[in-house]
């Protein structure tokens, strides 16, 4: 089978969340991908896992906002115990509920994003050694 037909079936899996292809494989091929593309199609196999569970018809946007709490105790449970996997996982499910939220509030993601990025790349300041960011108030 050429690359580019492989290339093509392992889109498509992706974009339909299953496929007879292995998930090293998918993985192998997905991270060739440009971020943007390899993001959507995370984000639209997120609201179809939704949309086929109901999440979508039966819930709302303060309930899985309240969701997102949860799953944030849960990512900072792994950071205090340095548990990389538990981590990865819970910065996973955050986003998960983050996708559904804007979703409910018919928000697209990429421009939450956007709007975030505009609103902080030109910021100036810096960390301090207590973790506190002090804005530079002269620009």
């Amino acid at each position: 089978m050429n690359e580019t037909i492989i290339r093509s079936k392992v889109i498509n899996a992706m974009i339909k969340g299953e496929g007879d292809l292995s998930e090293k494989m998918i993985s192998s091929i997905a991270n060739e991908l440009e971020p943007y593309t390899r993001l959507r199609i995370l984000e639209s196999n997120v609201l179809n896992w939704g949309d086929d569970r109901g999440i979508l018809k039966n819930s709302t946007a303060q309930q899985q906002f309240m969701k997102t709490v949860e799953e944030m105790g849960e990512l900072a449970s792994a950071l205090s115990k340095n548990d990389l996997d538990k981590i990865s996982d819970g910065i996973g499910d955050v986003l998960v509920t983050l996708i559904l939220v804007a979703k409910l509030t018919g928000i697209d993601l990429t421009h939450c994003l956007s709007m975030a990025w505009f609103e902080i790349k030109y910021r100036k300041g810096y960390l301090n050694s207590q973790g506190v960011f002090v804005k530079d108030e002269s620009a």
